[in-house]
């Protein structure tokens, strides 16, 4: 039998085990609302929309201001185009850099709205999203051109690459559609009840998107929405004091806001075939089964007034109004879910994992068609260290393992090229 001892013990320890499995903030400088999260060259940054840009070496444990030679601090969007950072500015335009945030230098010209509110990247094209259009770079960003043509709203605030389309969330005008690379536009909100759109996403060819009045998604690549019920993650009213509904940084009055702040849902992140929200007020909500149900994963989250949620380096990280950055572990709050039988919808390159490593790690990719593969290693000065894939490959997902143990620790970055799509992403090997 065992002693009271050991079984008082054991008590401890079975009482004291949920108490891990929570968000935990992590100590970010004081920068106001949090607007972004990326990762590159083996960091992972975030963006503020007072005080520039965070960047973390240790997975979001701690963080410093790397916002030399940003002329506007207030960081609204961040995008990775190989090893080059970008960041939108809410008054400066697009700034980049070629050295993981140490500095930053500005983009060329061309953008003649400085008020820069979305980024994205697919392959060499470059768009940003301001209060006044929409401009794309063929150039990595030395030239931009406006290609808004068709939108009868200009105000873009969120972007999302999807497959061959492009698809422009505005304020107050819903959202457009793209299948030129923004040469013309395409509106596709029938079904939305809010037309103030903050974020858009997919998870194979279900898409969703979140609004000032809820969450909505659609099965037939947004010719038709239909709205989504999240349930208690709106049951918290707006603050006593604090954070407003209104955009980080203070959108100008002229863009509408059919705001109605419980319901809405700022931020969608997916992982695998999980779906994670980010509510005013509601804070983060889980769906595994494609939004028909919800469950709250709150546990430990001290500000339940979210702009953003994303996942990085196998974490689920949010960011608050008020300026703070959560972190809370994927195997804590998803399960094993079996790898479905249908093709991938999308080129996809995968982030490694685990990264850091030591030394080796895993990366993984998907193909929608059958392609012609190029999968290579370089290490930061462009040198080829390792050839990963190559030939011909039938549509699926595919992972390889990477042995680096002759290399040297450093930041190395991994580039799949198929069928036209070309992507790179960085990992840090540790000795």
């Amino acid at each position: 039998m065992l002693s009271v001892k050991y079984i008082f013990v054991i008590v401890l320890l079975v009482a004291a085990a949920p108490l891990t499995a929570q968000w935990a903030s992590t100590p970010a400088p004081s920068g106001g609302t949090i607007t972004a999260f990326t990762v590159c060259r083996g960091f992972l940054f975030a963006g503020a929309a007072a005080d520039g840009v965070y960047r973390s070496s240790d997975n979001g444990t701690g963080w410093t201001v790397v916002s030399s030679g940003l002329a506007n601090t207030g960081v609204w969007a961040l995008a990775v185009r190989d090893t080059v950072l970008y960041a939108g500015t809410y008054g400066g335009g697009v700034f980049f850099s070629n050295d993981a945030g140490a500095t930053w230098s500005a983009a060329g010209d061309g953008i003649s709205n400085p008020y820069v509110l979305s980024l994205a990247c697919d392959g060499t094209r470059l768009y940003a999203g301001t209060i006044g259009g929409l401009f794309r770079s063929d150039d990595g960003g030395m030239g931009w051109v406006e290609m808004d043509n068709g939108m009868t709203t200009i105000a873009v605030r969120s972007l999302a690459i999807i497959g061959t389309s492009l698809y422009a969330g505005t304020y107050g005008g819903g959202i457009f559609v793209s299948t030129d690379q923004g040469d013309t536009w395409s509106a596709c909100s029938d079904g939305l009840t809010s037309l103030s759109v903050l974020n858009i996403t997919h998870m194979g060819t279900t898409l969703f998107t979140g609004t000032y009045g809820g969450m909505f998604r659609s099965t037939n690549a947004g010719a038709e929405w239909s709205p989504m019920s999240l349930d208690a993650s709106n049951s918290a009213g707006p603050p006593a004091a604090g954070p407003s509904a209104h955009p980080p940084g203070g959108i100008p009055a002229r863009i509408p806001l059919d705001i109605a702040a419980p319901k809405a849902v700022y931020s969608i992140a997916v992982s695998g075939t999980d779906v994670f929200v980010g509510t005013y007020g509601g804070g983060v909500h889980k769906s595994t089964d494609t939004g028909s149900s919800w469950t709250d994963v709150n546990a430990g989250l001290g500000d339940p007034y979210l702009n953003l949620i994303a996942v990085e380096n196998s974490c689920l990280f949010a960011g608050t109004l008020g300026g703070e950055i959560w972190r809370r572990p994927l195997s804590e709050i998803t399960g094993v879910s079996e790898a479905s039988n249908a093709p991938p919808t999308t080129f996809r390159l995968l982030q490694n994992f685990p990264n850091p490593f030591n030394p080796a790690t895993v990366i993984s990719y998907e193909l929608p068609r059958a392609s012609r593969v190029k999968l290579d290693v370089y290490d930061a000065l462009g040198r080829e260290v390792a050839i990963l894939a190559r030939g011909e490959q039938v549509a699926g997902s595919y992972t390889v393992q990477f042995q680096a143990g002759a290399l040297a620790s450093g930041v190395y970055v991994y580039r799949l090229q198929a069928g036209g799509f070309s992507r790179s992403r960085t990992m840090v090997l540790v000795r």
